[in-house]
Formats: structure tokens, sequence, C-alpha cells
């Protein structure tokens, strides 16, 4: 009886988590990661899944204990086994392999591995492409490129996504119209000249309200004027 109660307790415990990690933001930009038990606690939770993980493998995994290893390891600074942690709740088909994967891509862009955490985005834009997560890896792994200067890369990026910016499909989503406001810069920075005034055209068309037009329309207004040699005030050299 004993045993089936501690079982029950462990499994109520591993819904709760996965409750948790499920409710979490699709966002992938920078934020501040999950609050980590005090550190006292931290130690002994350590000691009891690493304990689980060596008895009783199929318990440790039903419970995600990789992934609630790897934040324990995260929140001591031990990236490298927060990794590996990761890796392996990744690669295991568990319901939290994409949020490891979107987890490792953070730890890589804090670390400065740009390269890592591109590869980590693609892997996990493919994964499952309608996915909130992978959403929001389409718009991370554009900015990545960007920030690289891979142009090119950033362009490819967003006009491969599931919902294209410009498309019927897209509508007249405000995240989308920020992300075809990225792709019109982009062709601009990339002297791509006749899409960048395509992009920033259809910006300013879809507008619902064009008598009071949304940041993304006035966005795709600087553009245009750049592409013009308007001049434009100091401060206001680059996207949006």
């Amino acid at each position: 009886r004993r045993d089936f109660a501690k079982i029950a307790v462990m499994n109520l415990r591993a819904g709760a988590l996965l409750i948790a990690i499920l409710a979490q933001s699709a966002s992938l930009q920078d934020r501040p990661s999950d609050p980590p038990p005090a550190e006292g606690n931290r130690a002994l939770i350590i000691s009891q899944l690493t304990t689980e993980y060596q008895s009783d493998r199929k318990l440790f995994d039903a419970n995600h204990g990789g992934y609630r290893l790897a934040h324990l390891a995260e929140a001591d600074r031990r990236t490298g086994l927060a990794m590996q942690w990761l890796t392996r709740e990744a690669h295991s088909g568990s319901p939290v392999a994409d949020h490891a994967l979107a987890r490792m891509s953070r730890i890589a862009r804090s670390s400065g591995n740009l390269m890592l955490e591109r590869v980590l985005l693609e892997r996990l834009r493919k994964a499952r492409p309608d996915g909130q997560l992978a959403l929001a890896a389409v718009d991370r792994l554009a900015a990545s490129n960007i920030e690289s200067g891979d142009l090119h890369g950033a362009i490819r990026t967003i006009t491969s996504g599931a919902v294209r910016p410009g498309s019927a499909a897209a509508g007249h989503d405000p995240h989308l119209r920020g992300r075809q406001a990225k792709l019109g810069h982009a062709y601009a920075a990339a002297r791509q000249n006749d899409e960048a005034r395509r992009v920033f055209a259809e910006l300013l068309d879809s507008d619902r309200t064009p008598q009071f037009p949304d940041d993304h329309s006035y966005s795709a207004v600087k553009g245009l004027d750049r592409l013009d040699g308007v001049s434009l005030d100091a401060g206001s050299n680059g996207p949006d």
C-alpha cells in the first residue's frame, strides 16, 4: 500500500509539473527563468531525483525527472549538466520534448552560441510546424540570423513559415504583421528593394484602420522613406 501511495503521489506531482510546463508562454524571447527552488531544497530534490533515476527509470521518466533536474542544474549555473538532461528529454519522445528544445536554445543564446541556438530552433521548428513553440521559434530564428548578419537566412526563415506574412491565412494578425515588417526591413538591408517595397505596401494595404495606423504601418512608412532616401530623425535608423 505504501508503494502504491508513493507512486500515486509521484504521478500527481508529475501531472502538476506537466500542466505548469504546458501553461508557459510560447514566446522564446529573452525573459527571466522560472523561479528555482531555494538552494537547500534544490540539493534535496536533486538527491531524490537522482535516487529515483538509479532505482526506477520508468517512474523517473513518467515524472519528467530529466526536465526537472535540468531546471535545477540551470539554477545552479551548471549549464553543461542542464544541457545533458535536456538533450535526453528532447530525444525521449516525452510530452515536454519541445519545451526541452526551447530551453536548450535559450541556454545556447545566453552563452553566446548563436550557431547552436539556430540549430536547436530549426529542430524545434521542424518538430511540430504548427505548434505554438515552433511559431515562436521562427521569430527567434529570424532574429538570430539578423544578429549574425545572415539577412538571406532571416528572409528564408520568415518566408518558409507555416503561415507566411502577407498571405491570406495571416489575415490581420498583429504578430504576423510584425513579422512582415521584419521581413520588409530584412529585404531592404539585403538591398532587395523591390521586394521590400512590395512587403511594405502589403502592410499598409492590409491595415484595417488606416485612419489610425498601427505600429507596423508606421514601420512600413519609415521603411519606404528610407528606400526613397527621405531624411529621418536621429535614432530611427533601424526597424522598429
